[in-house]
């Protein structure tokens, strides 16, 4: 009669492959964040983010350098 795809039957599998996924690279970015000095490092990186860019997208990183560099801790922790 009516066959099941491989998806369906792999659903739940699936599911809990992409969770773990997800909490691997949360459990990084966590751990980056704690790293000693990255936020007085973080403004710094959005301007040598910035070089190089297209000129259209200029005003766009002016506006978040001026924005971390106030208060950088909120956006490295947030």
């Amino acid at each position: 009669m009516f066959e099941e795809s491989w998806f369906v039957r792999n659903i739940t599998s699936i599911k809990t492959t992409v969770r773990i996924v997800f909490g691997v690279f949360w459990a990084i970015d966590g751990v980056l964040k704690f790293e000693p000095g990255l936020v007085q490092a973080f403004p710094g990186m959005i301007s040598d983010a910035a070089q190089g860019q297209p000129s259209w997208l200029a005003g766009w990183f002016s506006f978040w350098e001026s924005v971390v560099s106030s208060n950088s801790a909120f956006f490295v922790y947030g």
